[in-house]
Protein backbone atom coordinates (compact mmCIF):
# COMPACT_ATOMS: atom_id res chain seq x y z
CA UNK A 1 0.00 0.00 0.00
CA UNK A 2 1.44 3.39 -1.15
CA UNK A 3 2.38 5.56 1.82
CA UNK A 4 0.04 8.83 2.38
CA UNK A 5 2.89 10.69 4.13
CA UNK A 6 2.57 14.54 2.86
CA UNK A 7 5.36 15.25 0.78
CA UNK A 8 8.40 17.54 2.33
CA UNK A 9 8.02 20.91 0.49
CA UNK A 10 11.45 21.23 -1.36
CA UNK A 11 13.90 23.93 0.52
CA UNK A 12 14.88 26.85 -1.03
CA UNK A 13 18.94 26.50 -2.20
CA UNK A 14 21.38 29.47 -1.53
CA UNK A 15 21.48 31.81 -4.22
CA UNK A 16 25.38 31.90 -5.37
CA UNK A 17 26.84 34.85 -4.49
CA UNK A 18 27.90 35.27 -8.06
CA UNK A 19 24.76 35.57 -8.76
CA UNK A 20 24.00 38.43 -6.17
CA UNK A 21 24.18 41.86 -6.08
CA UNK A 22 25.80 43.40 -2.62
CA UNK A 23 26.34 46.93 -1.59
CA UNK A 24 28.91 47.90 1.21
CA UNK A 25 28.26 50.90 3.41
CA UNK A 26 31.74 51.90 4.67
CA UNK A 27 34.30 50.06 1.86
CA UNK A 28 37.25 52.23 2.13
CA UNK A 29 39.11 50.50 4.57
CA UNK A 30 39.29 48.09 7.33
CA UNK A 31 36.42 45.42 7.45
CA UNK A 32 34.19 47.28 4.86
CA UNK A 33 36.93 47.13 2.08
CA UNK A 34 37.90 43.61 3.12
CA UNK A 35 33.81 42.52 2.62
CA UNK A 36 33.92 44.38 -0.34
CA UNK A 37 36.84 42.57 -1.77
CA UNK A 38 35.61 39.29 -0.69
CA UNK A 39 32.74 39.70 -2.80
CA UNK A 40 34.32 40.62 -5.84
CA UNK A 41 35.99 37.57 -5.53
CA UNK A 42 33.16 35.88 -5.14
CA UNK A 43 31.72 36.96 -8.61
CA UNK A 44 28.73 38.96 -7.05
CA UNK A 45 27.73 42.65 -8.31
CA UNK A 46 29.68 45.05 -6.24
CA UNK A 47 28.47 48.46 -5.29
CA UNK A 48 30.97 50.24 -2.52
CA UNK A 49 30.00 53.70 -0.62
CA UNK A 50 32.60 55.71 1.71
CA UNK A 51 33.43 59.28 2.19
CA UNK A 52 37.36 58.24 0.83
CA UNK A 53 36.01 57.90 -3.58
CA UNK A 54 39.91 57.78 -4.05
CA UNK A 55 40.03 54.64 -1.85
CA UNK A 56 37.13 53.38 -3.44
CA UNK A 57 38.46 53.61 -7.00
CA UNK A 58 42.02 52.06 -5.97
CA UNK A 59 39.95 48.99 -4.58
CA UNK A 60 38.53 48.43 -7.33
CA UNK A 61 41.18 48.63 -9.69
CA UNK A 62 43.24 46.19 -7.32
CA UNK A 63 40.17 43.86 -8.05
CA UNK A 64 40.04 43.90 -11.64
CA UNK A 65 38.85 41.43 -13.71
CA UNK A 66 35.78 41.28 -10.92
CA UNK A 67 35.40 45.09 -11.00
CA UNK A 68 34.07 44.87 -14.34
CA UNK A 69 30.72 44.31 -11.97
CA UNK A 70 31.15 47.03 -9.31
CA UNK A 71 30.42 50.34 -8.55
CA UNK A 72 32.09 52.99 -6.44
CA UNK A 73 29.96 56.20 -4.87
CA UNK A 74 31.69 58.50 -2.96
CA UNK A 75 29.17 59.38 0.12
CA UNK A 76 28.94 60.12 3.76
CA UNK A 77 27.22 57.64 5.55
CA UNK A 78 25.21 59.89 8.23
CA UNK A 79 24.07 62.31 5.63
CA UNK A 80 20.93 60.24 4.37
CA UNK A 81 20.76 62.29 1.11
CA UNK A 82 24.24 60.55 0.45
CA UNK A 83 22.68 56.88 1.73
CA UNK A 84 19.76 56.90 -0.81
CA UNK A 85 21.76 58.41 -3.91
CA UNK A 86 24.16 55.05 -3.20
CA UNK A 87 21.03 52.47 -3.26
CA UNK A 88 19.24 54.09 -5.85
CA UNK A 89 22.36 53.98 -8.30
CA UNK A 90 23.32 50.39 -7.28
CA UNK A 91 19.26 49.63 -8.05
CA UNK A 92 19.81 51.59 -11.14
CA UNK A 93 22.67 50.03 -12.44
CA UNK A 94 22.11 46.45 -11.57
CA UNK A 95 18.10 46.40 -11.24
CA UNK A 96 18.35 44.89 -7.64
CA UNK A 97 20.03 44.69 -4.23
CA UNK A 98 20.10 41.22 -2.50
CA UNK A 99 22.60 42.07 0.40
CA UNK A 100 23.65 45.08 2.13
CA UNK A 101 26.66 45.37 4.57
CA UNK A 102 26.40 48.22 6.53
CA UNK A 103 29.92 48.68 7.71
CA UNK A 104 31.03 52.15 8.88
CA UNK A 105 32.20 52.61 12.76
CA UNK A 106 33.89 55.09 14.35
CA UNK A 107 35.93 55.61 17.72
CA UNK A 108 38.12 58.65 19.08
CA UNK A 109 40.85 58.43 22.14
CA UNK A 110 38.77 61.29 24.22
CA UNK A 111 36.62 58.52 25.31
CA UNK A 112 36.16 58.34 28.42
CA UNK A 113 33.47 59.38 29.94
CA UNK A 114 34.86 62.68 31.95
CA UNK A 115 36.19 63.85 28.49
CA UNK A 116 33.29 63.38 26.14
CA UNK A 117 31.54 66.33 24.51
CA UNK A 118 28.00 67.16 23.30
CA UNK A 119 29.31 67.31 20.39
CA UNK A 120 31.58 64.27 20.02
CA UNK A 121 28.83 62.42 21.72
CA UNK A 122 26.61 63.59 18.54
CA UNK A 123 29.22 62.67 16.09
CA UNK A 124 30.15 58.85 17.85
CA UNK A 125 26.13 58.26 17.62
CA UNK A 126 25.60 59.67 14.19
CA UNK A 127 28.57 57.28 12.58
CA UNK A 128 28.23 54.42 14.40
CA UNK A 129 24.10 54.25 14.80
CA UNK A 130 22.43 56.89 12.89
CA UNK A 131 24.05 56.06 9.92
CA UNK A 132 22.51 52.39 9.98
CA UNK A 133 19.27 53.95 10.90
CA UNK A 134 19.96 55.57 6.93
CA UNK A 135 21.04 52.62 5.51
CA UNK A 136 18.05 50.54 6.61
CA UNK A 137 15.38 52.86 5.76
CA UNK A 138 16.80 53.57 2.28
CA UNK A 139 16.63 49.85 1.79
CA UNK A 140 13.93 48.52 2.75
CA UNK A 141 11.38 49.78 0.29
CA UNK A 142 13.70 48.43 -2.48
CA UNK A 143 14.02 45.01 -0.98
CA UNK A 144 10.61 44.66 -0.11
CA UNK A 145 9.41 45.64 -3.50
CA UNK A 146 11.96 42.57 -4.68
CA UNK A 147 10.36 39.97 -2.23
CA UNK A 148 13.32 39.55 0.44
CA UNK A 149 16.90 40.51 1.05
CA UNK A 150 19.11 40.45 3.14
CA UNK A 151 20.78 43.39 5.40
CA UNK A 152 24.23 42.79 7.60
CA UNK A 153 24.95 45.17 10.45
CA UNK A 154 28.91 45.22 11.54
CA UNK A 155 28.71 46.08 15.44
CA UNK A 156 31.15 45.24 17.94
CA UNK A 157 31.46 42.74 21.14
CA UNK A 158 31.00 46.61 22.63
CA UNK A 159 27.74 46.38 22.38
CA UNK A 160 27.25 42.81 24.45
CA UNK A 161 28.90 44.07 27.86
CA UNK A 162 30.85 47.11 29.31
CA UNK A 163 34.40 47.25 28.22
CA UNK A 164 37.38 50.03 27.69
CA UNK A 165 35.89 51.27 24.47
CA UNK A 166 33.90 54.35 26.13
CA UNK A 167 30.68 55.36 26.84
CA UNK A 168 29.44 56.88 23.65
CA UNK A 169 30.74 53.84 21.68
CA UNK A 170 29.10 51.46 23.43
CA UNK A 171 25.43 53.49 23.37
CA UNK A 172 25.94 53.47 19.82
CA UNK A 173 26.48 49.53 19.02
CA UNK A 174 23.90 48.72 21.82
CA UNK A 175 21.85 50.91 20.10
CA UNK A 176 22.56 49.13 17.05
CA UNK A 177 21.68 45.66 18.48
CA UNK A 178 18.10 47.38 19.35
CA UNK A 179 17.66 48.95 15.71
CA UNK A 180 18.55 45.36 14.29
CA UNK A 181 16.30 43.48 16.47
CA UNK A 182 13.26 45.70 15.62
CA UNK A 183 13.92 45.36 11.94
CA UNK A 184 14.32 41.54 11.86
CA UNK A 185 10.58 41.13 14.25
CA UNK A 186 8.86 43.92 11.59
CA UNK A 187 10.13 42.82 8.59
CA UNK A 188 10.77 39.00 8.64
CA UNK A 189 6.97 38.41 7.01
CA UNK A 190 8.36 39.98 3.99
CA UNK A 191 11.42 38.12 3.75
CA UNK A 192 13.74 40.57 4.87
CA UNK A 193 16.88 39.26 6.90
CA UNK A 194 19.07 40.97 9.37
CA UNK A 195 22.19 39.87 10.49
CA UNK A 196 24.28 41.31 13.03
CA UNK A 197 28.35 40.90 13.28
CA UNK A 198 29.74 41.32 16.87
CA UNK A 199 33.71 41.13 16.29
CA UNK A 200 36.13 41.13 19.42
CA UNK A 201 39.55 42.84 18.77
CA UNK A 202 40.16 43.47 14.72
CA UNK A 203 43.73 44.87 13.45
CA UNK A 204 42.09 47.78 11.30
CA UNK A 205 42.69 51.49 10.97
CA UNK A 206 39.58 51.46 13.83
CA UNK A 207 41.83 49.61 16.88
CA UNK A 208 44.82 52.77 16.74
CA UNK A 209 42.43 54.79 17.55
CA UNK A 210 42.79 53.79 21.05
CA UNK A 211 44.60 56.47 23.69
CA UNK A 212 47.00 53.11 24.61
CA UNK A 213 47.36 51.80 21.05
CA UNK A 214 48.04 47.62 20.67
CA UNK A 215 51.41 46.47 20.49
CA UNK A 216 52.45 44.24 17.53
CA UNK A 217 52.03 41.52 19.77
CA UNK A 218 48.52 42.57 20.01
CA UNK A 219 47.87 42.92 16.60
CA UNK A 220 49.70 39.56 15.65
CA UNK A 221 46.86 37.90 17.40
CA UNK A 222 43.66 39.91 16.86
CA UNK A 223 41.26 38.83 14.20
CA UNK A 224 42.03 40.23 10.50
CA UNK A 225 39.70 42.08 8.63
CA UNK A 226 39.44 39.07 6.59
CA UNK A 227 38.01 36.96 9.14
CA UNK A 228 35.25 39.41 9.55
CA UNK A 229 34.55 39.50 5.65
CA UNK A 230 34.43 35.93 5.64
CA UNK A 231 31.67 35.86 8.07
CA UNK A 232 30.01 37.97 5.72
CA UNK A 233 30.48 36.15 2.65
CA UNK A 234 29.03 32.93 5.17
CA UNK A 235 25.72 34.51 6.01
CA UNK A 236 24.88 36.09 2.48
CA UNK A 237 25.51 32.37 1.56
CA UNK A 238 23.11 31.21 3.14
CA UNK A 239 19.38 29.83 1.92
CA UNK A 240 16.75 32.29 2.18
CA UNK A 241 15.47 30.26 4.70
CA UNK A 242 18.19 30.34 6.95
CA UNK A 243 18.45 33.60 9.35
CA UNK A 244 21.36 34.21 11.33
CA UNK A 245 20.19 36.78 13.55
CA UNK A 246 23.94 37.06 15.23
CA UNK A 247 27.26 36.05 15.31
CA UNK A 248 30.19 36.80 17.96
CA UNK A 249 33.48 36.72 17.02
CA UNK A 250 36.24 36.85 19.03
CA UNK A 251 40.32 36.40 18.66
CA UNK A 252 41.42 32.95 20.14
CA UNK A 253 44.28 34.33 22.41
CA UNK A 254 43.04 37.27 23.30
Amino acid sequence: MASTAPATPARPRPVPLSEQVVGVIGASSGIGRATAAGFLDAGAAVAVMARRGELLRDLLAERRPGAARAWAFAGDATVRADVQAFIDGTVERFGRLDVLVAGTGLNIRARAFPELTAESWERMLAANLTSAFHCTQAVLPQMRGQGGGLIIYISSVSGIGPDASGAAYQAAKHGLSGLVGAVRFEEQDRHVRTSIIFPGAVNTPLILQRPTPPTPEQLAIALQPEDVAAACLFVAGMPPHVSIPELVMRPALL
